[in-house]
């Protein structure tokens, strides 16, 4: 075990100092901003054109980050495959992994403190997309306002009460609803449940890298890896996605309760499928990665949440198991034989 945290410490160090996991970072922290300011940008462009009306009210939905969570996932396992697959690559470039094994560290202790060098790099990243969702939609907010004659912060029960957006009349108003106030609990458990979703694509580029000869070939495979994973992924989402609804009974008797509207529409996955066909997809969609951090987005209250973290916790063990396995007999490119 001592081994294994030596080899962390000494990985750890090397990779938050390394370039390419820089960039990582900054490239993150761009990914972060694209939603926040594309919202910031049609706020802006709505207020413009309607002040030549004599202005409005607009409503600012200010979540603290907390809908721009998920939207980045699938572009975060993308990052990883190639951070993970490029400095991972090195130690086999550079005959590290052969001299760890002469210097008298197992194979074992060797993919482990790999793995988990990995996993808190994922951790690190997609805590950072956190961040950066929060800064970039905080400033978003105050520019907002700026562009507002006047600006009130109040929670949707206090707006209803006061009788909505007709209180204010005509005059140029942003009215900012605080949504991080409600179902802080459902943001905390499918946070819970993305940051496994990103281990899994930590583990997935560890199996691979580990058992490539060359940077080169980890980063092409990693790649490809991560490409057909989405694709499949697409080709499984697009085939259960519920009919599209041409009636509009449904939304007027809930009101347009976006809740529901979710549980309906999740409840409806794939409609269009029957029999054994239907069972295979919507396992596959509850079990590739891809379809789960969708389904954070798409349906942000479902209950499939906690499903998605067993299916996550076996992704994690089967990639392991199996990369322990086969790093166990392959051939170290430097000439050191199997234990």
């Amino acid at each position: 075990m001592l081994k294994v945290i030596n080899i962390i410490s000494s990985e750890f160090s090397r990779l938050i100092k390394s370039r390419i996991f820089k960039i990582a970072l900054a490239v993150t922290a761009v990914l972060a901003a694209v939603y926040p300011v594309q919202d910031l940008y049609w706020h802006i462009k709505n207020v413009l054109m309607s002040r030549e009306w004599g202005g409005g009210v607009f409503l600012f939905f200010f979540s603290l980050g907390f809908q721009y969570f998920f939207l980045n996932i699938i572009p975060l396992g993308f990052i990883l495959a190639i951070l993970i697959s490029i400095f991972l690559g090195r130690e086999t470039d550079d005959g590290t992994i052969a001299n760890k094994i002469i210097s008298g560290h197992s194979r074992k202790e060797i993919y482990l403190g790999f793995l988990i060098t990995c996993f808190l790099c994922g951790i690190i990243i997609y805590g950072a997309n956190i961040i950066f969702s929060v800064l970039f939609e905080t400033i978003t907010m105050l520019i907002a306002c700026l562009f507002s004659k006047e600006h009130y912060f109040m929670t949707d029960e206090e707006l209803n009460r006061i009788g909505g957006v007709d209180y204010f009349g005509e005059a140029d108003v942003l009215v900012i609803l605080p949504e991080f106030q409600k179902n802080i609990g459902i943001t905390l458990k499918n946070t819970a449940a993305a940051f496994l979703i990103i281990l899994v694509y930590c583990s997935l580029a560890v199996l691979i890298v580990m058992l490539m000869q060359s940077k080169s070939c980890s980063v092409l495979v990693c790649l490809v890896a991560a490409i057909a994973l989405t694709a499949w992924g697409n080709i499984v989402y697009s085939a259960v996605m519920p009919l599209p609804d041409t009636g509009d009974d449904r939304f007027d008797i809930i009101e347009y309760d976006l809740i529901e509207i979710m549980k309906d529409e999740e409840a409806r996955r794939g409609e269009a499928l029957d029999g054994a066909k239907k069972q295979i997809m919507l396992f596959f969609d509850d079990f590739l990665p891809s379809n789960q951090s969708l389904a954070l987005i798409d349906y942000y209250f479902s209950t499939r949440v906690y499903s998605f973290m067993i299916y996550d916790m076996i992704w994690i063990a089967l990639t392991t198991g199996a990369g322990l396995l086969l790093f166990n007999k392959k051939d170290i490119k430097s000439g050191v034989k199997n234990e």
